[in-house]
């Protein structure tokens, strides 16, 4: 009887054993089948010639005095546009059309920059309803 048991958990151990076994190996597979895919489609995508350019490490001097002569500061621009407008506008919706008008930021989210002045500025810009501002007529 012991001798049955013996060899029955022996069984049972080695059946274990090669379940792990298999279940560690079906994860590498899976992870080796993810490497293959990411490869293959940088090889179409090398084959096809999109080689993408990567941007070269970008190298902003700080000035002082903010901006170079002739450009018009964001404030400026926000006015001009809101004139134009002659409409509340939110600060995306200004963002684009002060873009649009040559304003350039260093920041990665420029529409903050814009949000900034708007704030920063009540005697110039009223906020209507949330999230938008008009021009002050004075």
């Amino acid at each position: 009887m012991r001798t049955k048991i013996k060899s029955l958990s022996q069984e049972i151990g080695t059946m274990v054993e090669k379940r792990i076994r298999l279940e560690i190996l079906k994860e590498q597979a899976a992870r080796l089948n993810k490497e293959l895919t990411a490869l293959n489609k940088e090889i179409a995508r090398l084959e096809i010639g999109e080689v993408k350019k990567r941007p070269l490490a970008k190298v902003v001097k700080i000035r002082r005095g903010g901006r170079r002569r002739g450009e018009k500061s964001v404030k400026e621009l926000i006015v001009e546009v809101l004139k134009r407008a002659k409409r509340p506008m939110k600060p995306k919706e200004l963002t684009e059309k002060v873009i649009a008008l040559g304003f350039r930021s260093t920041r990665k989210e420029p529409s903050r920059t814009v949000d900034s002045a708007l704030r920063a500025n009540p005697h110039l810009f009223r906020k209507v309803a949330p999230g938008t501002f008009e021009l002050i007529k004075g």
